[in-house]
């Protein structure tokens, strides 16, 4: 519940564009935590904190908040607030106001969607469920988390905010390949239609869509005005931010992917899927020094978190460093991700028989899914007519993985093979 509120207060923040909020996996990463709030201002970057805590019996609630000077510790502002347990909604906004105030900032006309879209406690809460496990990330989490966000639609199916986790939830499984593409991407496409169709001012609405025409459609046009769209209505959303940064990648433009980034980052600076993102600009621009740092800094946050091993070895490959590449592989958490990095590694070492091996089991495995990435595999081996044929295979499959295409670094060898050029077009990207 605690989460939830917490949550809530966030996005009703963010839409003041005079205050720099800081995103939720940074700010959640201190709860329980008895850190010095000097030193959470400092890795935070922020002048102020907002804390406070929940306390519940039956029906009635007791909310706590202060706002305290970072610099010093000294409390600018508190105040408690009970109520029974269905106004918490009316509560949200009166916290985020009182804060905005005590800030002496003008809280712009709440819209619409400054509330949450439904006044039903039942779904809430099965939102807030579901998203404890979507964040976890793995196929059988984001399962449990659709299944409480069609509970909560069985409840209010017109509540936008279902629909667009829901949306999002479909974007997560037809990426990662937990359900087939097409079809998972037209499940999320009508969602997130429906999301924007009862509130079009809800950002996350748009920004699901902008994914599908982002990884599926490769309409690269579309994806950007739909982000934008998206970022005019939470101009701090941390995730816009960091996917604008990837169709910039995707467009060539390697200073505006990295400034993209670098923005998110400002928002919410523990985010470890932003230091991915971050390195693998780099590595683009082939500034691999920084690229690793940014890859160490993603695995000092979360050690487990998948393809940072595999990234990081992909870097020690491009610096000539196989041992080491094989040694970060060995420690990717995602099968489909090691094994794919030991294929190169052991290319890499002149170890032909194991890379053959791990070649051919990778593709019993895996031909059907993840097309780009054996491509891939036979670029960085040299074998230039087993790579394009699995492009193509991946152009047919619309493998969400082609995003990657131009300036790959493990594409390479490809370079300057007029098939090469042909494909760059084919995609709509940039020749030059």
């Amino acid at each position: 519940f605690s989460d939830g509120l917490s949550e809530e207060l966030l996005n009703l923040l963010s839409k003041i564009p005079e205050l720099k909020v800081i995103g939720r996996t940074s700010s959640f990463s201190f709860k329980g935590k008895n850190e010095d709030l000097r030193i959470i201002g400092d890795k935070l970057g922020v002048a102020h904190i907002l804390e406070g805590s929940v306390r519940k019996d039956g029906n009635k609630i007791r909310v706590t908040t202060q706002l305290i000077r970072a610099a010093d510790g000294s409390h600018l502002w508190s105040e408690t607030y009970d109520r029974d347990l269905e106004g918490i909604f009316k509560l949200q906004d009166e916290i985020a106001g009182a804060v905005v105030k005590q800030l002496k900032l003008k809280l712009l006309t709440t819209t619409a969607n400054a509330t949450s879209s439904s006044t039903n406690t039942e779904v809430h809460n099965l939102i807030l469920q579901g998203n404890y496990f979507f964040d976890k990330l793995d196929k059988e989490n984001v399962a449990k988390a659709l299944d409480l966000y069609f509970q909560a639609l069985a409840i209010d199916s017109l509540d936008a905010r279902v629909w667009g986790v829901i949306a999002r939830t479909y974007s997560r499984q037809s990426f990662e390949n937990y359900i087939e593409q097409n079809e998972g991407y037209e499940k999320t496409r009508k969602a997130a239609a429906k999301a924007i169709a009862l509130d079009d001012n809800l950002a996350a609405g748009y920004g699901v869509l902008a994914n599908v025409k982002y990884y599926h459609d490769f309409d690269w046009d579309g994806a950007e005005a739909t982000y934008q769209k998206a970022l005019s209505l939470e101009p701090g959303n941390a995730d816009v931010l960091w996917r604008l940064g990837g169709l910039a990648l995707t467009l060539g433009h390697w200073d505006e992917a990295i400034r993209f980034n670098k923005q998110s980052l400002t928002i919410d600076p523990l985010k470890v899927v932003t230091y991915i993102n971050q390195g693998y600009n780099l590595t683009y621009t082939n500034r691999l020094e920084e690229a690793i740092v940014s890859f160490k800094k993603a695995l000092d946050l979360n050690p487990q978190f998948r393809r940072a091993h595999m990234y990081l070895g992909i870097v020690y490959l491009l610096q000539g460093k196989p041992e080491m590449a094989l040694a970060e592989m060995r420690q990717e958490t995602m099968e489909v991700f090691k094994r794919f990095g030991l294929a190169l590694a052991y290319h890499a070492l002149g170890r032909k028989k194991e890379a053959d091996e791990e070649l051919t089991n990778y593709i019993a495995i895996y031909q059907n899914d993840w097309a780009y990435l054996i491509a891939e595999i036979y670029a960085f081996r040299g074998e230039k007519d087993k790579a394009f044929e699995w492009l193509e295979k991946a152009y047919v499959r619309k493998d969400s993985w082609l995003i990657q295409l131009k300036g790959d670094p493990l594409l390479k060898n490809l370079e300057g093979d007029p098939r090469h050029t042909a494909f760059l077009k084919k995609m709509n990207l940039p020749v030059n």
